[in-house]
């Protein structure tokens, strides 16, 4: 029995780490002001996505004992592409956080065009 009753047991790893689901968050956005919203259909269940300020944005996840980010992408609606840069992630709380910049100004927090897709994949541990 998997440790996330609506997950799948799918991955295999170091018996300290639990059971280990793959836990994906498939957002779009749209307008010019960075307003994602969550794909039910393509993300796991008991998950969300919001945006807080410009570039920032939070999600949540069913809380576990270890998490690892596998990867976090930007379809790309645009020439010039959108980074996901992770600032917080809490196992426990089932939380995070992360900023999206434009490739080319790191530094800077820009939402990402209308009509990216995000995409984020994380492995969760539970015992």
């Amino acid at each position: 029995m998997s440790a996330f009753t609506d997950y799948v047991r799918n991955v295999f790893g170091r018996k300290s780490a639990g059971s280990l689901s793959i836990v994906q968050i498939v957002a779009d956005i749209a307008g010019a002001s960075g307003a994602v919203t969550l794909d039910v259909d393509d993300s796991s269940p008991e998950v969300t996505i919001a945006r807080a300020t410009t570039g920032q944005y939070t999600i949540t996840f069913p809380g576990c004992q270890t998490v690892a980010v596998v990867g976090a992408h930007t379809l790309l609606a645009e020439a010039v592409g959108s980074a996901i840069y992770f600032e917080s992630l809490s196992a426990s709380a089932g939380t995070g956080a992360f900023e999206t910049a434009v490739n080319t100004a790191a530094a800077t927090a820009a939402d990402p065009a209308d009509g990216s897709r995000l995409f984020i994949t994380l492995l969760c541990g539970k015992n």
